[in-house]
């Protein structure tokens, strides 16, 4: 028996191919084991989006329009892309993901970023792709960073360099899920430093991420990345979460 075949045997006792979002449906381990039916329910984002942060509105734009978050908070970085919304089936796979280190739904993340970066390459002229890194004891935690595998799958579509070894997280921040965006903000002021010895003297990065919602942890690690030296930062998420409207965004001041 082949290895590959006996990965797939031994994965097929712990996870029966059976959809493990409705445990209904017949899935196998090339979609991640979630069945066409759960994959349909993802919300793929296909409306007007912000040319900066990337977040979605209503009505359709012939040009390129900043919403009032990016004209008046002037984000760090340049672009912020992702194929989906954090809603539905894609909602439960990242929090299982991230907090019961299932990894099983891997290969169907993996597609959802190269579908991403099929639709936005033009948007992403990078060097080098990074991955938002966890504080340390949460990784030890959690036994892996997610977004590290995001990163290295986005870094060999694009033909750029991988690093893991650029940023750091030195501030173990509190969880986001309730909080406003300045509060975001607030707790994310001071969580990140650069690497010693690392040279970003006019380098173009992607920074990849597992989720993004008001940008404030993206935009702390694109704030030191720039005070650094790069050219540029853009950023990659595989969801987006669902934020209030542009028109009633809290302004900075």
């Amino acid at each position: 028996m082949y290895l590959d075949d006996w990965i797939r045997s031994s994965w097929a006792i712990i996870y029966p191919e059976v959809c493990q979002i409705c445990n209904e449906r017949r899935a196998n381990p090339d979609d991640g084991y979630v069945c066409e039916n759960c994959i349909s329910k993802i919300t793929f984002i296909n409306k007007s989006i912000c040319d900066q942060c990337g977040n979605t509105f209503e009505g359709n734009l012939t040009e390129c329009f900043n919403c009032s978050d990016c004209t008046f908070g002037r984000p760090h970085y340049k672009h912020a892309r992702s194929p989906c919304t954090l809603e539905g089936p894609l909602q439960t796979l990242i929090h299982r993901n991230k907090y019961t280190q299932s990894q099983w739904m891997e290969p169907l993340f993996g597609t959802l970023i190269k579908n991403a970066l099929s639709k936005y390459r033009s948007t992403f002229s990078v060097e080098i792709v990074l991955a938002v890194p966890l504080y340390p004891a949460k990784q030890r935690e959690r036994g892996y960073n997610q977004s590290t595998w995001l990163a290295k799958i986005a870094a060999k579509e694009l033909g750029a360099e991988f690093r893991g070894n650029i940023l750091k997280r030195v501030k173990p921040t509190e969880t986001q899920t309730r909080m406003s965006r300045r509060d975001r903000k607030e707790n994310m002021k001071g969580a990140f430093k650069i690497c010693t010895g690392s040279n970003l003297a006019n380098k173009r990065l992607l920074l990849v991420d597992d989720v993004i919602t008001t940008g404030a942890t993206i935009d702390a690690c694109a704030k030191v990345l720039m005070e650094a030296g790069a050219e540029s930062v853009c950023a990659l998420t595989l969801a987006r979460g669902i934020s209030r409207p542009f028109l009633t965004c809290e302004l900075p001041f």
